[in-house]
């Protein structure tokens, strides 16, 4: 995991109190960054395969996206933070819907083994694991998730 997230996640672990300066300062960076510097707003968490796809138009939709996201606050983000950080309230085997589970090695925001937990965990979901992606570039299959999508809204229900 890049060092922000290391970062980040030590600060969620230990609550509000240090987490929302943290996420204060980075939304400040990420507000006033344009779509060209986004590489370097995320350099520790960006693998050269990631770094290779955040250009162009992808680079300012991601930038327009995080920046709508952030507009008023960083309230969202500290919130889904704590949550990565607790207890969800529910055991993985009670979830009974289809899943997919997509997870590139080279992913720097997400660790790799968190996929491969997930996997394991979760012995119904259908699971892709990529050596070759990062955390941006499983966006390059977004076409066969929606197709994933369209075949679970054609199956029969259980």
């Amino acid at each position: 995991m890049g060092q922000d997230n290391v970062d980040e996640l030590g600060a969620a672990l230990n609550g509000e109190a240090e987490l929302r300066p943290y996420l204060t300062n980075q939304r400040a960076q990420i507000l006033e960054a344009t779509a060209a510097e986004l590489v370097a707003v995320f350099a520790s968490l960006l693998p050269p395969v990631d770094v290779a796809v955040l250009t162009g138009e992808r680079a300012e939709f991601l930038l327009a996206s995080m920046t709508t996201g952030l507009q008023t606050s960083c309230d969202g983000w500290l919130d889904d933070d704590i949550a990565l950080t607790t207890g969800w309230g529910f055991d993985l085997d009670a979830i009974k819907v289809p899943l997919l589970v997509m997870q590139g090695e080279q992913d720097l925001m997400v660790p790799f083994a968190h996929g491969q937990w997930l996997a394991n965990r979760l012995p119904s979901a259908d699971v892709v694991l990529s050596a070759d992606d990062g955390h941006l570039t499983v966006l390059e299959s977004i076409g066969k998730v929606h197709d994933w999508l369209l075949r679970q809204s054609s199956a029969p229900s259980s």
